[in-house]
């Protein structure tokens, strides 16, 4: 019997000791989970602060590009105005003295009116020297053998930035700007003071000692730098020097961003081209944040291990004692003495793990309080987050033990464990790739595409800088409207704006997906949208469209998204740079709308596409500016704040589609008071507003009337004839055969047009531009006009 007895005993005591061994396990296995979490999450909160230092550099260096760009725009614009009215001259067989007074003249106005510290415009003319300054060169002065003359002409009928030259008599560093004109011998050109390129330099880089700002030109010249004792160096011939270390970094690659270590420093390096072939460079000393970045980590891990050590400690010394006291008892009391020690062991472990997460707590509150260094606070932050997250995990393990003692055991910890990292795996899914795009120049003719917008000036923009694609584009104003068009034909992508009256984007999409008589149930809709706030995509596909593009539109994300979607069949090829040049039309910004302080003319040339487009877009605004104005006033009247806040957000998105920014600005507020239905805000701030649509219309109305043509030499067809071509015209659009129709549309510019059918012509002539062939057949009239007239 003694034996039987102590057999039994000395299996109890195997089986608690296996249970204490597995308890052992479970609770290493719960600390390693812990570490887990935290070293991933600052794992990632290391690469992602890392990743902001990099964007919040790249958009000062792309910040500092454009202005530096829109520096030297003026002297290009300069140069191209002069040398298309000297090639007239030439052309004319002008005089000499009069091409030297419109040399004169044009240098009075630059110094005037554009740029400080220019010498003037000069060039070699017909055989001659001609200086707009009146400066006299001294004699034996053979201009052919100029740099500035050599150099223009290797580079025929192209702007020609020389290498910069330091002046002796000023301490100046000056740049010349050259092109050959038309007779291939004559040269004009205009030197001017960096100076300016100077200032904005130092503006850019401001008081940060951390942050330098450097203009460089093809052969590695200092040009421009935040530290003017580096003017004129060549860091191509500099091998030590910081530098001369960047320089050889840019030379090696073809990289826009370079980090890189030097004496004992850490620098984020952002190249950037300019349209000269000059590179503006933007150089950022990381040192210190990297610095924190480093000491933030290792402070996690030492955090991490301490915890770690401490709660296996606490663990075994748990499981130790209980294990005694399980061994002291009899039979009779084995259960109950188990559930007693497991009670013990999770209120230890709750109070000893709430005791280091209370410490750390405590020292990043101090970390808080330190008032130097704006990004410890940040990561000071997201450690306190880090400790309630942790308590949370600590609440819920308690909360599955009572449950359990209760007799509860749906919610059980290893689901809220599950839980919790299906919700970290599907926070690290949302950070993956993005979908693979095509990117590059393409035609796609066969292709058809819907732009829906209720203003007219959006729609022309976007067929606009589809234009090149060749693509077969029908346009409509309203949802009825296109709702009514995807009854009739299948398109290969709609691009639907949001905003309009009546019914909007999210009703049209609907009923577009749902409606019976479709044809386009399942076609990509992408949805157009001046609202580019965070979330935004994440919101409209919600909504059910397939992707989401903010207005005023990228031209390059436009035709990236649209091969993306387009079927792979109907994207013929890649356009070659040399295709792409012959389809580009040289247009010049007239001075008159280079002098509106209102237009940022680069950026507006960026939205539109080209400069063709640009100029069409500013015609559109200034044809509409009035009715817009009138529509809103009317709506006012009416008490429609609805409807006057869906009109001014189309006025503020064609606002800053030619880069009236300041009147988006005042667009978007006037938008933000109607949606919150302040009307009296909105009634108060309106009038301003306005005042400034209409004065800005009325200065552009002069590209309007420059849109006539010259028909002066042009034989006149007969209205009979013409109505021919109009027949011709509309049977081939009905069989599609539109290189045709545009080929006979084009014809008729060789034609003085009857008076009374100029304006349907003009018409005409600008849907046949814009590829919209809908609008050519609405244009179109019946046989019986015809025959009535």
């Amino acid at each position: 019997m003694e034996e039987r007895r102590r057999k039994e005993s000395l299996k109890g005591t195997n089986g608690r000791t296996s249970a204490s061994f597995w308890s052992v396990i479970g609770a290493v296995a719960l600390v390693a989970f812990f570490l887990c979490v935290i070293i991933l999450y600052y794992r990632r909160l290391y690469f992602e602060t890392r990743e902001n230092i990099i964007q919040n550099g790249r958009l000062k260096t792309i910040q500092s590009s454009e202005e530096i760009d829109r520096q030297l725009s003026t002297s290009y614009d300069i140069i191209r105005v002069s040398s298309y009215t000297l090639d007239n001259m030439i052309r004319d067989s002008r005089s000499s003295e009069e091409v030297l007074d419109y040399l004169v003249n044009q240098t009075i106005a630059v110094n005037d009116a554009l740029i400080n510290g220019t010498t003037g415009i000069y060039g070699f003319i017909n055989g001659e020297y001609m200086d707009g300054s009146g400066w006299k060169p001294e004699e034996g002065y053979d201009a052919t053998k100029r740099p500035w003359y050599i150099q223009a002409k290797a580079n025929s009928g192209r702007i020609t930035v020389v290498d910069p030259y330091m002046d002796l008599d000023t301490g100046t560093m000056m740049v010349a700007l050259v092109k050959t004109l038309c007779d291939a011998k004559s040269v004009v050109g205009i030197d001017f003071s960096l100076d300016r390129l100077q200032a904005v330099t130092e503006e850019l880089a401001g008081e940060d000692e951390t942050c330098t700002e450097i203009v460089l030109n093809r052969r590695g010249l200092v040009i421009a730098h935040s530290d003017r004792s580096q003017i004129g160096h060549s860091y191509e011939e500099e091998t030590d020097t910081l530098g001369g270390r960047i320089y050889g970094l840019i030379r090696s690659s073809e990289d826009s961003f370079f980090s890189l270590k030097y004496d004992g420093a850490e620098y984020m390096i952002y190249v950037m081209p300019l349209k000269n072939d000059w590179i503006s460079i933007s150089v950022l000393d990381a040192t210190q944040e990297f610095r924190q970045l480093r000491i933030l980590v290792l402070f996690t891990v030492l955090t991490s291990v301490l915890m770690v050590s401490a709660i296996l400690f606490l663990v075994i010394r748990s499981e130790k004692k209980s294990r005694e006291a399980r061994l002291s008892e009899i039979r009779s009391e084995k259960e109950a003495a188990a559930n007693a020690a497991k009670t013990e062991f999770l209120a230890n472990m709750s109070h000893e793990i709430r005791t280091p997460i209370n410490a750390i707590m405590g020292m990043n509150e101090m970390i808080l309080r330190d008032p130097e260094g704006e990004m410890v606070s940040v990561y000071a932050e997201n450690i306190r987050k880090a400790g309630v997250s942790l308590l949370d995990i600590v609440d819920g393990i308690l909360n599955y033990s009572r449950r359990e003692q209760e007799g509860a055991s749906e919610d059980t910890a290893e689901g809220k464990t599950e839980a919790f990292a299906g919700e970290k795996k599907a926070e690290l899914s949302d950070t993956g790739g993005v979908r693979d795009r095509s990117q590059g120049r393409f035609i796609a003719p066969s292709a058809q595409v819907l732009v829906v917008d209720d203003t007219p000036m959006n729609l022309d923009v976007i067929t606009g800088l589809l234009k090149r694609t060749r693509v077969l584009i029908d346009t409509a104003d309203s949802g009825d409207g296109a709702i009514g068009k995807t009854k009739l034909k299948k398109y290969d992508i709609i691009f639907l704006d949001h905003m309009m009256p009546g019914k909007d984007g999210i009703e049209t999409l609907g009923e577009i997906r749902t409606s019976p008589g479709s044809l386009n149930h399942h076609t990509p809709i992408v949805c157009l949208s001046a609202n580019a706030i965070a979330g935004a995509r994440e919101s409209y596909i919600r909504e059910g469209f397939d992707d989401y593009m903010s207005k005023p539109v990228d031209p390059i994300k436009l035709e990236e998204l649209l091969v993306s979607y387009l079927p792979r069949e109907k994207v013929e090829r890649l356009l070659t740079d040399e295709e792409e040049a012959k389809n580009v039309k040289a247009n010049t910004i007239p001075p008159f709308v280079l002098a509106l302080h209102e237009l940022d003319i680069g950026r507006g040339i960026a939205y539109c596409g080209s400069t063709e487009a640009y100029l069409n877009t500013l015609r559109l605004y200034a044809e509409m500016a009035e009715k817009s104005v009138s529509e809103v006033e009317g709506y006012l009247a009416e008490g429609d704040i609805k409807n006057a806040t869906i009109k001014i957000h189309a006025l503020k998105s064609s606002s800053r589609v030619i880069g009236a920014e300041r009147l988006g600005e005042m667009a978007q507020e006037l938008e933000n008071a109607g949606k919150e239905g302040e009307a009296e805000r909105l009634r108060d701030g309106a009038p301003e507003f306005f005042q400034a649509v209409l004065m800005l219309g009325k200065q552009l109305e002069p590209l309007a009337a420059e849109e006539g043509r010259d028909e002066e030499g042009l034989p006149e067809i007969a209205l009979k004839e013409l109505y021919s071509v109009y027949a011709q015209i509309r049977e081939n659009l009905k069989e599609w055969q539109t290189d045709i129709v545009l080929e006979e549309v084009e014809g008729l510019k060789s034609y003085r047009i009857p008076k009374e059918e100029r304006d349907r012509v003009k018409k005409l002539f600008f849907a046949a531009d814009n590829l919209d062939y809908d609008q050519l057949a609405e244009l179109l009239p019946e046989t019986e006009e015809r025959e009535d007239s």
